[in-house]
């Protein structure tokens, strides 16, 4: 992840990325860090990598396994 990425999201993406709750009255205020947390409680690794570096991949990708 490039430091300092952030998404805003509505709810409405909740259904694409189901990481918070559902909730219609409710909005995702970083997906990112949902992401992070969940890669995390899931037992995975997080780095982070100076902004521009991942430019072609959208400032965030997945390494499955290494």
């Amino acid at each position: 992840v490039e430091k300092n990425y952030m998404y805003p999201s509505p709810a409405e993406n909740a259904e694409i990325i189901p990481i918070a709750p559902f909730n219609l009255n409710s909005c995702i205020h970083d997906v990112v860090d949902d992401l992070i947390d969940k890669v995390l409680a899931d037992g995975g690794d997080v780095e982070f990598v100076d902004q521009g570096s991942l430019g072609q991949y959208g400032q965030i990708a997945l390494i499955q396994y290494y």
